[in-house]
């Protein structure tokens, strides 16, 4: 049996168009990101959002709402400008710390956030913080002791 080009199109499309049709009436369909980090299924209080669920495109705003950091203290802890602080995408502390001899970026917002709040983090990578962010953790926050034995190693002293 021999299928004739306009046919196969016809079919090719439909398929398209009939998936697409289901997929959107199931709300599986976005084409959109919803920025809503996943929650952490172990913590004592009510459910948290995962600070390991944070990407370089939040905003220091999406951040502060998000996962209850006040927006002053990522700011000063990251040497960002107050005023510039709501828009600031994580994903550009890379240029602010280029000059820094461990990387400094994403990974450490995401381990400050956690830190902030003495959530569960993977003390198995290599991240790192400014010290203006370890002088807030260690004054702010609910660290715990593992955290901090894990922030001392962890801090890179920038200008």
């Amino acid at each position: 049996m021999k299928i004739k080009s306009q046919t196969t199109i016809i079919i090719a499309v439909c398929i398209v168009l009939v998936g697409i049709g289901l997929t959107s009436a199931f709300g599986l369909w976005t084409t959109q990101s919803t920025k809503i980090p996943d929650k952490l299924s172990q913590t004592e209080n009510s459910p948290k959002y995962d600070p390991a669920d944070i990407r370089g495109s939040y905003t220091f705003s999406e951040i502060s709402d998000l996962f209850n950091v006040p927006i002053d203290d990522l700011a000063a802890a990251f040497s960002v400008n107050p005023n510039d602080a709501k828009e600031f995408k994580c994903k550009d502390l890379e240029k602010i710390f280029s000059n820094a001899p461990n990387e400094i970026g994403t990974g450490s917002v995401r381990m400050f956030v956690a830190f902030y709040h003495g959530l569960p983090y993977d003390l198995n990578e290599t991240t790192y913080v400014p010290d203006h962010a370890a002088q807030i953790l260690k004054q702010q926050s609910s660290i715990t002791p593992e955290q901090l034995s894990y922030l001392k190693n962890h801090t890179v002293s920038v200008s």
